[in-house]
């Protein structure tokens, strides 16, 4: 999908495929923002008075994450993504005009991520979307986010079918006998400009790479339980 096509709007094609699938592609939406966007993050990244986490999950076998908190606020070029019409345009056709901003994040990922779910804190029952704006070139084997697609129609993360093998301590191997990258999954690559968009229940992962990846992500939640756009389910 072309950034033309995107701000034209989405149809309902688009919107079933979500439901479908979990996730949609939107190739050089940004693109001509894309410079001033990654001098706003590696500045935050640089500054020593902006909070940041590192961590190890399981997951994540050995390597760490940093993590900056609530970015946008913290950069104007940043504070503008929120409210951008290319990205607004596309939360409300797919959570409806009365959805809600609910934060962001920054990341710089130096590590492969097992299979887990984006789960939302509170709200559980309103769909959740997040808004990935990756700066570096990513491709399948270099860590490409691996999905597994419609798998949030199974709610995962609130004990489904699947949660048993997959669950989040990376030990899909020992469960299954087949390594964590090799389960059967569809990938998302990115050149730096697009924006990546996936349901929170979909279970993902990263796998092929410890190059620093840099990530920002905008995350929307919807205010009535319906499906993406009104589709009934």
């Amino acid at each position: 999908m072309t950034a033309d096509e995107a701000r034209s709007g989405l149809t309902d094609q688009h919107r079933w495929y979500l439901e479908a699938y979990g996730y949609l592609c939107f190739r050089g939406l940004l693109i001509d923002d894309l410079p001033q966007i990654a001098t706003a993050f590696d500045e935050l990244v640089a500054d020593p008075d902006v909070p940041r986490i590192e961590w190890l999950p399981p997951g994540h076998h050995g390597r760490p994450q940093w993590m900056l908190g609530d970015v946008v606020p913290r950069h104007p070029t940043l504070a503008a993504l929120p409210t951008d019409a290319r990205i607004l345009g596309l939360v409300h056709d797919l959570l409806g005009s009365d959805a809600t901003y609910i934060g962001s994040d920054a990341s710089v990922y130096a590590c492969e991520t097992d299979w887990h779910c984006d789960t939302p804190a509170v709200d559980r029952d309103l769909r959740h979307l997040k808004f990935a704006i990756y700066l570096d070139p990513i491709r399948q084997a270099h860590g490409a986010p691996r999905l597994l697609v419609g798998s949030h129609q199974l709610d995962i993360a609130a004990g489904g079918p699947l949660h048993r093998y997959l669950g989040y301590d990376g030990a899909v191997e020992e469960r299954t006998g087949v390594h964590s990258r090799d389960l059967p999954h569809w990938a998302l690559p990115s050149d730096p400009g697009d924006v990546l968009v996936w349901d929170f229940r979909v279970m993902h992962a990263t796998f092929g790479t410890t190059e620093p990846r840099r990530q920002i992500t905008l995350n929307y939640r919807a205010t009535r339980p319906e499906a993406v756009g009104g589709i009934a389910t």
